[in-house]
């Protein structure tokens, strides 16, 4: 297109060039388009843009060139639209971001940078947005944010960090968004959960926090939300978690919407069940639910829509059934058999494969322990009979010898009967003593 293509629409406010795979903008294409507004040059292969083009357009409010394969914006350009107020550069292939970029763009109120290749957001990048209210730096291979990259985004409501490189994010980073920041999305990222509540101690207004695709091994902490009274919006899909606890949702009663998809939850007790009863929307699909009477019962008994989102995985004869379609009656005991852990459940595969032989082994060991008590007091007894009969036998020696005593002490002689007979002197002797 030549210069001055649209000098003839001067009352044209909205422009959109988007996926014309053009190559090369002429100068001056804008020519008297004073009122222009909004503008869209997206899905086009540019690489750069010449600062020349928009002298015509200096009162842009909204200006969009993603994917168009730019590896750096000439600062000069920012200066000829100091007025933009939304600026989408995403998905191109900025590298670097330097520290005075956006300087002259005092007025942005929305910024999307996501889908670049920056590793590292430098100090005071922002410091010139104090009107910044939502800011997009997802899927940048971002590896570092530093701890004063956001300072002066007083009035930044949402951020998105999702799906980087992030490892760790510092409290004192977030510390300037405390006051307003209302979504914080750090999904698909290797943060330490345990670490990252330090910063939901400082963002404690915040509405939606988006926690997918996290390595979490050993479960969500219960304190994860216990900050943030005001929540609305909680997304927990993705990752891995084989149980939820319902205590986790206690420190937020008015949660609109929970997201547990693609996750390994086999069931979910009474208490959570009682809990998600409340929340308007609740994901729940691409879970391997374990439909029998041990597992699924108590979601069974639930009202709520969701249950057309659980899909059974086992037992085979379920497989594909929604929980809204099934009764009690269809469903199998926990003891008939299921191979768990072929079917991914390996946590399982004792439970419902040695159920009664563990209550077997139970009665085994209560009938051991009586065993054991009953030879104990029989052992007792014996020794305290045993002891008896020696404190007997002691006390029939000592009075004998008492008895040796006192006949010697008065010069008496035991005899027999018919000994005294025969000597009637000492017959007279004992009868006179």
């Amino acid at each position: 297109m030549s210069s001055g293509t649209f000098q003839h629409l001067h009352e044209l406010r909205v422009l959109s060039l988007r996926g014309n795979r053009i190559h090369q903008l002429s100068p001056r294409l804008f020519l008297k388009l004073a009122k222009l507004r909004f503008l869209d040059l997206s899905d086009n292969d540019f690489h750069q843009l010449d600062p020349e083009v928009f002298k015509d357009v200096q009162e842009l409010r909204t200006f969009s060139c993603r994917r168009c394969n730019l590896k750096n914006m000439n600062p000069h350009i920012y200066s000829l639209l100091s007025n933009l107020a939304h600026l989408d550069l995403g998905e191109n292939q900025f590298k670097y971001l330097d520290r005075e970029e956006f300087r002259d763009l005092k007025k942005l109120m929305s910024l999307r940078l996501d889908g670049n290749h920056f590793p590292v957001v430098l100090e005071g990048t922002f410091a010139s947005q104090g009107r910044l209210q939502y800011l997009n730096l997802a899927r940048s291979q971002i590896a570092k944010v530093t701890n004063h990259a956001f300072d002066n985004l007083t009035s930044l409501l949402e951020l998105d960090l999702s799906y980087n490189k992030l490892d760790r994010l510092e409290p004192i980073t977030f510390q300037p968004l405390a006051t307003n920041l209302r979504s914080l999305l750090v999904s698909g990222n290797n943060i330490k959960v345990d670490q990252f509540l330090y910063v939901l101690h400082v963002t404690t207004r915040l509405k939606e926090l988006a926690m997918a695709d996290l390595p979490v091994k050993h479960g969500l902490p219960i304190s994860l939300v216990a900050n943030l009274g005001s929540l609305k919006h909680l997304n927990l899909s993705g990752n891995e978690l084989t149980k939820f606890h319902y205590q986790l949702l206690t420190p937020v009663p008015g949660l609109s919407s929970l997201d547990l998809s693609r996750n390994k939850l086999h069931s979910l007790d009474e208490g959570s069940v009682v809990k998600i009863d409340y929340i308007s929307k609740v994901f729940l699909h691409d879970n391997p639910w374990a439909c029998d009477l041990c597992h699924i019962l108590p979601m069974l008994r639930s009202n709520s829509t969701w249950k057309s989102s659980v899909i059974c995985s086992l037992p085979s004869q379920l497989q594909g059934r929604t929980l809204s379609s099934l009764t009690s009656d269809q469903l199998s005991l926990c003891s008939s058999g299921l191979d768990y852990k072929d079917e991914g459940f390996v946590g399982l595969a004792l439970t419902h494969k040695t159920q009664l032989g563990l209550i077997a082994a139970g009665f085994a060991v209560a009938l051991l322990i009586i065993t054991m008590a009953s030879v104990v007091v029989g052992l007792f007894y014996n020794r305290k009979k045993t002891s008896y009969y020696y404190s007997e036998e002691e006390k029939v020696k000592a009075t004998e010898d008492i008895c040796k005593s006192c006949s010697k002490d008065n010069n008496l002689s035991v005899s027999t009967i018919n000994d005294t007979a025969k000597n009637p002197e000492q017959e007279d002797e004992i009868e006179d003593s």
